[in-house]
């Protein structure tokens, strides 16, 4: 065992990272319109701590859980001033089957991905979408980790700020059986098909803009 002491003016030297690439290549992001109804019984006001933020809003589906399981989909919305403004989605090709577990619990099979981008095709293009953002999941560790171990590698350091919608629900909602996007979603009436990553994306951006209602201020 080597035993050392940094000298007291030490700096740690940042590890090399890509520059952000000035144009999207293989995933183009589009343009977010909301249709709804009027209701004079909903608040529709945006909280005043959005302005002058952007958070990227994201959620994956992976092959499963272990540090060697990968990305078969990204999706993500972008908020900017506290307005859903645009968004973000495609399935990856893995390289690595999938289950027929978790097919069954994320709806995306081995033939559905065939012929999908690859992650090292891809990552450069989310990479863009979420330069000056925040980014926020629902459970954040966990996605998190998935994207910064696989995009290290390509030297695509994601080391953006972070926010969890988990615990921001745990801190200041209330009433509710246990803090599943689901459960918390439902409690705001919020809709959405579970286990796809550009629904649970959308639908955690509409929870995140509920909380804020509720707390006022980010942390």
């Amino acid at each position: 065992i080597n035993y050392c002491a940094f000298p007291k003016n030490f700096v740690p030297v940042a590890r090399p990272k890509r520059p952000v690439p000035n144009e999207y290549s293989v995933i183009f992001p589009k343009k977010l319109v909301e249709e709804k109804q009027e209701n004079f019984l909903v608040d529709e006001s945006i909280p005043k701590c959005f302005e002058g933020r952007t958070f990227v809003v994201f959620d994956l589906e992976t092959t499963g859980t272990e540090a060697d399981d990968k990305i078969t989909e990204i999706g993500a919305v972008k908020i900017v001033d506290g307005k859903i403004e645009s968004y973000f989605e495609t399935l990856v090709n893995p390289k690595k089957r999938i289950t027929a577990q978790i097919e069954e619990l994320t709806g995306i099979s081995n033939e559905m991905v065939a012929d999908a981008p690859l992650y090292e095709e891809v990552c450069a293009d989310f990479y863009k979408y979420c330069d000056g953002a925040t980014l926020v999941a629902h459970n954040i560790d966990f996605d998190s980790r998935f994207i910064r171990r696989q995009s290290q590698p390509l030297d695509y350091i994601f080391d953006h700020p972070l926010l969890d919608t988990l615990v921001l629900g745990r801190e200041c909602i209330t009433g509710v059986s246990n803090y599943k996007l689901n459960t918390l979603c439902d409690k705001f009436g919020i809709s959405f098909n579970h286990h796809r990553a550009y629904s649970d994306a959308y639908a955690c951006a509409k929870l995140l803009i509920e909380i804020m209602k509720i707390r006022k201020e980010f942390p």
